[in-house]
């Protein structure tokens, strides 16, 4: 430091405060401090301060969405059809369908991106054929997708869980009510790509198409096409064929559209109807690809009993298509001669028999369409049962339930699904011209005289295209579901009655006054005393499933020592808990048919 004297003090000097007294009193405490300290805001400014920022930060980040974030957005490629508004759409039927389609809150736009964005216009739809269909991705599993139907469309689905066929119903069938408004007298044949394949329906169809046949003629920018442009169909032709698809306009577009899929130029992944000209031959069916179909009866115009829940069902849904027979089945087409055709006219109609599958089917699972694979014959049977039973009701015939399906409802309150007929008892007589006939005709069934008085399903029934087994042959004699007539009568003397089929007589305290059983939940007559009849017929063992012999086996079980053992499916209510647990431990999955005729069959 300039112009100051620096004085070197020596290493051993000591600064010894007690030895430098100048007799002058000191101030021991700092009163100024070396440096100045910094500023400290109190604690509501530092809260004010945080308010502030926060406020900011908050504006700043909604005007970025506000503004910023809109702009980049629209770089994403991106926009939406015009779909149709349901309350405008002028649909043909009052089915429940479109009224709760109508009921429905207006669907949000599909929104299409990339290559998708050119389902947004409709410009030169005509030319550009599939590539303008909806891109629809669904699953046709025969199992999942058993009785898969529009309504299911209704709700949001995934293409895990969207099943082909109901795509399927709603577009047969809104092209299938254009095509009759315009006169087109349509007929529907489903294609099935796989002819190895034994389910026949819809849903087994993985390109998911089928066909109609038209009468007339189909013009581009027609009525048909216009009045199927506003149900938010797409009508085309396609290498000399008219198709129609479902396009992005529809009102359940929504639904239905998935953004992963493909827009594909050809049909193998479009679900979608093909319209073919059907040829007109001189009776009274519209004929396809030299193929036919019966008139059917109209379940709606039959007397149903109103609080029967099956009946009921099958008169609100909406009919269903009539079956179409190819080859030798075309003779099922004309009734001509029926009463004399014997099986030969009755439906071919196949299903399963295994034990434990078809414990306790029911003639409600019928409503559905069904694969051979999946039909249980019990079900088939029990409509049968309840149908013709109710009739000889009807008609004071006095039935009763008898020998097999009587014994099934003794072991089981069920039919036994193995069995090939049901067991009806009358009194009375029945004629081919008589009140019996006429009445099971109208309903869709077939009386015939075959030794006894028999019924089958006959090729007119409501449920005809739900049950038809198009690989099936025309019917051999027992090899469908049929329904056998026991005539019964009583004795001069009162004493006791006799039955057809059955050794011997039965004592009319046997017999009279009736008692009745149930069968899946439905009453049914029977004679009084229903232990002693079926000891009589089976043995004291009846309740016991008898072995069974390997020629019966059914087709599809090959282990022959399985067949030593049939077993009821479900405990008996004549079964102990231990009959039924031990019978339980000896179920297996198959068993077949037997003649009719003997009646010393293994049941």
């Amino acid at each position: 430091m300039r112009g100051s004297v620096v004085a070197v003090l020596p290493s051993h000097l000591v600064n010894d405060d007690s030895e430098l007294d100048l007799g002058v009193d000191k101030d021991d405490v700092c009163t100024k401090p070396l440096t100045q300290s910094k500023p400290r805001f109190s604690r509501p400014a530092k809260t004010a301060i945080a308010f502030f920022v926060f406020v900011v930060f908050g504006i700043a980040t909604l005007t970025t969405e506000m503004q910023l974030l809109p702009r980049w957005a629209s770089f994403d490629p991106r926009c939406s059809p015009a779909t149709l508004d349901v309350t405008s759409v002028n649909y043909r039927s009052d089915h429940r369908f479109y009224a709760m389609v109508k009921d429905m809150t207006a669907l949000s736009l599909p929104t299409f991106r990339g290559k998708h964005e050119a389902l947004c216009s409709d410009d030169h739809a005509d030319e550009r054929k599939f590539e303008y269909c909806l891109p629809i991705t669904s699953q046709d599993d025969p199992v999942f997708c058993a009785g898969a139907d529009r309504i299911d469309l209704l709700v949001r689905q995934s293409p895990l869980t969207l099943c082909g066929a109901s795509v399927m119903h709603l577009l047969v069938s809104d092209t299938f009510e254009e095509l009759k408004v315009a006169g087109a007298a349509p007929r529907v044949n489903f294609r099935v790509p796989d002819e190895a394949s034994t389910d026949r329906s819809a849903a087994a169809m993985p390109s998911g198409s089928s066909r109609i046949a038209y009468s007339g003629d189909i013009s581009k920018g027609g009525a048909l096409a216009n009045a199927l442009r506003l149900k938010g169909y797409h009508l085309f032709q396609d290498n000399g064929d008219w198709n129609v698809c479902v396009a992005p306009t529809h009102p359940l577009a929504s639904h239905l559209y998935d953004p992963n899929g493909k827009i594909s130029a050809s049909g193998a992944s479009v679900p979608h109807v093909s319209l073919v000209v059907a040829s007109a031959e001189g009776d009274d069916a519209a004929n396809v690809d030299d193929s036919c179909s019966p008139n059917m009866v109209d379940a709606k115009g039959v007397e149903y009993d109103p609080n029967d829940r099956f009946y009921t069902v099958l008169q609100e849904m909406e009919p269903l298509p009539a079956p179409v027979f190819h080859g030798s089945h075309k003779a099922l087409c004309s009734d001509d001669g029926r009463r004399n055709r014997g099986y030969h006219y009755c439906l071919p109609i196949t299903g399963r028999k295994a034990v434990n599958f078809c414990a306790g089917a029911d003639r409600m699972e019928l409503l559905a369409h069904q694969s051979p694979s999946t039909r249980c014959y019990a079900s088939v049977l029990h409509m049968l049962l309840t149908d013709v039973y109710n009739e000889l009701k009807a008609t004071d015939s006095d039935p009763v339930v008898t020998f097999g399906t009587l014994l099934g409802a003794v072991r089981n309150g069920s039919m036994i699904p193995f069995t090939e007929d049901v067991d009806i008892a009358y009194s009375g007589t029945i004629s081919s011209g008589g009140a019996l006939n006429e009445a099971l005709w109208k309903k869709g069934y077939h009386l015939f005289d075959y030794g006894i008085w028999r019924v089958c399903i006959a090729p007119t029934h409501p449920l005809a295209s739900h049950l038809y087994d198009p690989e099936a042959p025309l019917a051999d004699d027992y090899k469908v579901p049929y329904v056998d007539l026991y005539r019964m009568a009583k004795s001069d003397d009162g004493e006791s009655w006799a039955m057809q089929e059955f050794k011997g007589s039965i004592p009319t305290d046997r017999v009279e006054p009736f008692s009745q059983i149930s069968i899946n939940g439905l009453p049914f007559d029977t004679v009084r005393d229903p232990k002693f009849l079926l000891e009589e017929e089976y043995g004291d063992d009846y309740l016991a499933p008898k072995p069974r012999r390997p020629q019966d086996a059914f087709p599809e079980e090959t282990n022959t020592e399985k067949t030593a053992q049939i077993v009821a499916g479900r405990t008996s209510r004549s079964f102990s808990l231990t009959d039924a647990i031990l019978n339980s431990l000896k179920k297996f999955g198959g068993v077949g048919d037997t003649s009719s005729e003997d009646k010393d069959r293994h049941f």
